[in-house]
């Protein structure tokens, strides 16, 4: 009887550490799916040392990115942040806190995107803008990682994970 409850208990408290996390933007306690990254070059900043800023844009199936006009079309759902890093080539691997200083391994730039028509600019139910909070960018071959852990304008928690790749515009 003993080596069952043992073995129960060994099993009930097993975690799987490999249980695959879906992309996605947890906003208000409901979840909005991500399935494509994109990595916009926008300029270095005349600091020293030099600070390079680039634009993530992470978007839901529904939106697509056309090469040839340079423009997303298509409403859905997404993100955009705005990191501040120290190298125009390996441009993302860091933590990133939020700040309006445009300091090296900040963020100023956090906008989430729900329900967001890109041929008008417009959002039909959210278009919040991130106030405090962590992003986390990891870089493994062509794959990136990106968590964030933040806090909007009311005050609501917002959190983003993306697996994938990211492409460069």
């Amino acid at each position: 009887m003993m080596i069952v409850l043992l073995l129960s208990v060994a099993f009930v408290s097993c975690t799987n550490d490999n249980a695959t996390k879906k992309n996605e933007i947890v906003y208000n306690s409901t979840s909005y799916e991500l399935s494509k990254g994109y990595l916009e070059n926008e300029f270095q900043t005349a600091t020293s040392p030099a600070t390079y800023y680039f634009v993530v844009v992470l978007n839901s199936s529904a939106v697509t990115y056309s090469g040839s006009t340079g423009k997303f079309s298509g409403t859905g759902n997404g993100i955009a942040l705005g990191l501040y890093t120290s190298s125009s080539t390996d441009r993302l691997p860091g933590t990133y806190s939020f700040a309006t200083s445009n300091a090296l391994h900040t963020f100023d730039l956090g906008m989430i995107l729900i329900n967001f028509d890109w041929n008008t600019l417009k959002s039909t139910a959210i278009g919040d803008q991130i106030t405090s909070g962590t992003v986390k960018v990891k870089k493994s071959g062509t794959d990136y990682e990106i968590t964030l852990d933040g806090m909007v304008t009311d005050g609501s928690n917002v959190t983003v994970y993306y697996k994938g790749s990211i492409v460069a515009l």
